[in-house]
């Protein structure tokens, strides 16, 4: 029996989607951009989902407000796959009317429920595009392109004001990692609902294959 061969865009060429990117512009086709990169590097990137989850856990400010919800402890299933749908439409559909625009709409109201710092709203925004760049990077089956670099970084850039943040994202790679490492060395400690939450997430991680 022949084996199927597998297919990019259609193609039989591996490189298929990074040429697409590579005839994008990452200012105005951020979200294309964005969305082919995951998917390029996909066996990578759930690293990224679980780590994203954890440094939300690490920060008290935010910490303290997954606690007092409830939702990340004692609905941890319900929490994972209803931030991957949400993100995933704002990715599939961006924040033009319809899907992905519903979508953060929903995010943004579930964040004006409680107080979030500003900062927290920038450091998470900061968070997954740096995560992810940096699992391509050192993980990936192919080097990654500034063009890419870019129009990640503004696709989360665009996302956090969707989804609520007062202030922007940093302009570039490098000003968001800057934010984000003096985040992790001022705004990261050990209170006890750190570690609540994340048993709370490792638990669920090995039940993650049957979450239909």
């Amino acid at each position: 029996m022949s084996k199927t061969r597998p297919q990019w865009l259609g193609s039989g060429d591996r490189f298929a989607r990074l040429k697409r990117i590579q005839t994008l512009d990452p200012e105005v086709d951020y979200r294309e951009i964005t969305e082919l990169f995951y998917t390029d590097f996909q066996s990578v990137m759930v690293v990224q989902g679980v780590s994203g989850f954890l440094f939300t856990f690490a920060a008290p400010r935010m910490s303290r407000i997954l606690k007092a919800s409830g939702q990340a402890e004692h609905h941890t299933a319900k929490r994972f796959v209803d931030t991957s749908l949400l993100t995933g439409a704002v990715m599939s559909h961006g924040l033009e009317p319809g899907e992905g625009r519903h979508a953060a709409r929903r995010v943004n109201a579930m964040h004006r429920h409680y107080d979030i710092h500003p900062d927290d709203f920038i450091a998470v925004g900061c968070d997954v595009p740096i995560m992810s760049l940096e699992l391509a990077d050192r993980f990936g089956w192919r080097p990654v392109t500034d063009t890419e670099r870019r129009g990640v970084l503004t696709h989360y850039a665009k996302e956090a004001r969707a989804f609520g943040s007062h202030k922007p994202i940093p302009d570039t790679i490098e000003e968001a990692r800057a934010f984000w490492e003096n985040y992790l060395d001022t705004e990261l400690a050990f209170e006890p609902q750190n570690k609540e939450l994340a048993d709370a997430l490792l638990q669920f991680m090995p039940t993650l294959g049957r979450v239909s």
